[in-house]
């Protein structure tokens, strides 16, 4: 047979998974450096009930 499997390198492999590693390390460090802003913005700094953000997130769902 003449799969993709067979004209794939070892080279071919360690770019995808430095690519893939790559992405991890920037998103973990993108995601730790926001994560305070990202509670204020998702809990509007603790300025709404519990069944108002409910309702909303309900409400984006229906």
């Amino acid at each position: 047979m003449n799969s993709i499997y067979d004209k794939l390198t070892t080279l071919d492999f360690v770019i995808v998974a430095g690519y893939l590693v790559a992405l991890l390390v920037i998103g973990y460090v993108v995601s730790m450096k926001q994560r305070k802003k990202n509670e204020t913005l998702f809990l509007a700094g603790n300025s709404l009930n519990w069944y108002s953000i409910g309702f909303n997130m309900w409400g984006t769902n229906v």
